[in-house]
């Protein structure tokens, strides 16, 4: 009841009865698998077969559906579970339109003799190639000890089978899916295993990383548009563990919104416990020794594939190898392959619930986590790069082990790529973890969670992180973190207006650096990219061009500071859009989205695309920065960030609005101001009553613009210096208000207009920033019918 696509044969050609039992995702359901698909491909288009094996659900039917639709130039034959001589013969004679071939199938001869006879002279053309599928070919098993051998009634036909492929010049194939990979008796052994690689076994394991990611975006419950709760749906992601079926299951499980929480994981649970008597999971584990077992309950420590090294550490039992190749040849244990690499192994956790650990969890996981650490930091294998997955599970078990200076190593390593690459969210989580349990570096652990904290907006949490982090450098004297940390402040002033308290901790931070580490050229060039934004906030763009310049030069004198380059460039970009020279900041524009795209930093990537859409909306060319802000939208809904979501938001709303698509500008705008973020939310509002302005929607128009003006007092009044891009949206906010209110007010509002737009001008006055208002204002301009903003009109055209 759960399949979606009908039988693997339905999936293929329709031909035959006999295997409509068969479920298969279809095409446009099917995701990953791109190594299987063309190792198997490469198998069945040299050698006579293929064997796909591995645990119930994991996907071998639907593989195989999928590999028959690339492999071109033959005709296909099902038999789906049991193999019987009366089947094939059935199944031959369906396909078969020659009176010659049914001659052969009806002759009383040995089915050997008969199935040689007909792949040589009965096929329907001459040269005609047929590929035999068996699916789910564990129903013709039977266990021998702790190994499946064939069934005494289905040996025999498929020794017959075997044999007159191989006798056969036309090279036909055969392909074959079973939960378990089997033993034959020697006399069959030389047309499988003992004609490597005439005949190849794959195992199929559970979809993991991209693939999972993937197959869960086709599923309504487990997609980021879903409706339930983060909980549940991690909780029935660790259920099914990868395993497609069991995730397709839990999916429509979860779409029955009338049940409650404790009601949903109860059935969860229940249908876990289905899955796995549909799969026979409880009663393969009953047929193997309790050393075996215990193996599988130990490999269960580690979520990700581990080396056997690690398994050894954990597993005092006899002959691991023996009983890593028995669980592999089982599908009760994934074994994982790599080129010129030790292969590695994963227990499936769906067998959690069917095996009991022994020992104590605690000091398994201490181990576990001691001997990953050693393995993939401290003596990796030649080439050997640890990955973000494997350093989450060193994470992971050094908490459980209760592992401080490892849970602290691993908890920087992964905040620090976290924060450059924008998942500031993932983080706090890593962060938050390990301050329970530590008090080593526990300064540094605060630094990163102060960053994180910064660039969600979430600037009192911030504050505190990085109070905390001064307190503890002082006390201990460490100029280097007091340094970083009072850098940092002044970042945390800047995103919250207060430009003067952002300019007095930069300087004091670089006068710290330069006094007692001036060998440390990356905070050296951090500082001075930060001063120079903060220069060009307040619109002196001469000293904002110097410290730019001054960053910049350190940024390429070496390789290591290539993130930093990408900034000096994005800097530059918005330096020279400022003053007006477009095609030299879109030069830098682009100089810093090919670093950011080569270093991965979606983050960045996504700030350079919103930088160069401004300028070409400043050039008019309004598609060419839809199309970069467009970009930067997915990657602000990949990494989840508020900041990014704002400004990519706004700047659509913007282009569009300006194209006077007015639904698509209002639309992105509400989007914009959806995800809070403090230091934008003043342009959102203005964007939104200038909207519903030329919306005609004056009522609405005059509510979102008072809040923006009180937003503006409120950024104002905590400024010891200005903004001038905060006070030329306060001037454009008065200029809606002289076109909303009634006559009377206008020469009021007029003067404060006036005073507002001489104020900005004073801070900056540059060509790009007063051809920015100049746009906004036009927009005012188009509906001012009653020409209440001539004067104002005047003062703008005097000062461009």
């Amino acid at each position: 009841t759960f399949a979606k696509a009908g039988s693997l044969q339905f999936a293929l050609n329709g031909k035959s009865q006999l295997t409509q039992q068969v479920r298969v995702a279809a095409p446009d359901e099917f995701v990953g698998r791109r190594r299987i698909l063309q190792a198997g491909l490469r198998q069945l288009r040299k050698d006579r077969g293929l064997l796909l094996y591995g645990l119930g659900g994991v996907g071998k039917s639907t593989i195989a559906a999928r590999l028959l639709e690339r492999l071109r130039g033959y005709e296909r034959l099902v038999i789906h579970r049991g193999l019987d001589e009366d089947k094939l013969i059935s199944l031959l004679s369906q396909y078969c339109q020659t009176e010659t071939g049914q001659g052969i199938l009806s002759e009383k001869l040995p089915l050997r003799q008969r199935l040689s006879k007909f792949l040589k002279s009965g096929l329907n053309q001459p040269r005609e190639q047929l590929i035999f599928v068996l699916d789910d070919f564990e129903a013709n098993l039977q266990a021998r000890g702790e190994s499946w051998v064939l069934s005494t009634e289905a040996a025999p036909i498929f020794g017959d089978l075997l044999e007159a492929i191989a006798q056969s010049s036309l090279g036909h194939r055969l392909l074959i899916t079973c939960r378990y990979q089997f033993e034959l008796d020697r006399k069959l052994q030389r047309y499988f295993a003992g004609k490597q690689p005439d005949f190849l076994a794959k195992q199929v394991q559970a979809l993991r990383g991209a693939d999972l990611t993937k197959k869960c975006q086709r599923l309504l419950s487990f997609s980021t548009d879903s409706t339930v709760e983060a909980d549940l749906r991690e909780q029935a992601q660790a259920i099914a563990d990868g395993n497609p079926r069991l995730l397709e299951w839990l999916d429509l499980l979860l779409q029955q919104s009338d049940l409650d929480m404790t009601s949903i994981l109860a059935e969860m649970r229940d249908k876990e416990q289905e899955f796995l008597e549909d799969i026979l999971a409880e009663q393969l584990l009953a047929q193997q020794s309790a050393a075996f077992r215990q193996l599988l309950a130990l490999g269960l420590i580690f979520r990700v594939p581990v080396p056997q090294a690690a398994l050894a550490a954990v597993w005092e039992g006899a002959d691991l190898e023996r009983c890593l190749e028995r669980g592999r040849t089982l599908g009760l244990i994934e074994m994982f392959e790599r080129p010129n690499a030790l292969p590695t192994y994963r227990v499936p956790r769906l067998l959690s619930g069917l095996v009991v650990l022994p020992g104590d969890g605690e000091v398994l996981a201490k181990v576990g986590a001691e001997i990953l650490y050693r393995l993939w930091l401290l003596q990796p294998e030649p080439d050997f790069l640890v990955s973000e997955e494997q350093m989450i599970e060193i994470h992971r078990l050094s908490l459980l082990g209760k592992s401080e200076s490892i849970a602290t190593n691993i908890c920087l390593w992964l905040s620090s790529i976290y924060n450059q690459l924008g998942k500031f969210n993932q983080t706090l989580s890593v962060c938050e973890k390990t301050l329970n349990l530590t008090s080593n570096k526990k300064h540094r652990i605060l630094l990163e969670q102060g960053d994180a904290y910064e660039s969600l907006g979430l600037f009192t949490e911030a504050f505190n992180s990085y109070q905390s982090v001064k307190l503890v450098a002082k006390e201990n004297e460490d100029k280097n973190i007091e340094g970083k940390v009072t850098g940092n402040l002044g970042v945390l002033y800047y995103n919250r207006g207060q430009l003067q308290e952002a300019f007095n901790n930069c300087t004091e931070a670089l006068k710290i650096v330069l006094n007692f580490n001036p060998k440390d050229e990356q905070e050296i060039l951090r500082l001075s990219d930060l001063l120079g934004v903060i220069w060009i906030t307040q619109g002196n763009t001469e000293k904002s061009f110097n410290y730019y310049q001054q960053a910049l030069k350190i940024a390429q004198k070496n390789k290591k500071f290539i993130r930093y380059e990408a900034s000096c460039y994005s800097n530059l970009c918005d330096y020279y859009g400022i003053i007006g020279d477009s095609e030299t900041a879109i030069d830098y524009g682009k100089r810093a989205l090919g670093i950011q795209e080569k270093i991965k930093n979606l983050e960045g990537q996504a700030s350079v695309l919103h930088g160069l859409a401004e300028v070409f909306i400043m050039e008019e060319r309004y598609e060419e920065a839809i199309s970069y802000v467009n970009q930067g939208i997915k990657i602000a809904q990949e990494v989840e960030n508020p900041k990014l979501y704002s400004a990519t938001y706004s700047a659509y709303a913007y282009a569009n609005l300006l194209l006077n698509r007015l639904d698509e500008a209002w639309k992105a705008a509400i989007t914009a101001e959806k995800y809070d973020y403090p230091p934008n939310s003043y342009y959102i509002l203005m964007l939104l009553g200038l909207i519903a302005l030329k919306q005609n929607q004056k009522k609405t128009s005059y509510n979102y613009i008072i809040k923006m003006l009180k937003n503006v007092k409120q950024t104002l009044s905590s400024m010891r210096v200005f903004s001038f891009k905060i006070l030329d949206a306060q001037f454009i906010g008065i200029c809606c208000l002289i076109l909303i209110t009634d006559t009377n007010n206008s020469e009021d509002y007029t003067a404060k207009a006036t005073n507002t737009y001489k104020k900005a001008r004073n801070l900056n006055q540059s060509q790009g920033t007063l051809k920015r208002i100049q746009q906004l204002f036009l927009i005012l301009r188009s509906i001012d019918t009653d020409n209440r903003l001539t004067s104002l009109s005047v003062i703008l055209s005097d000062s461009l």
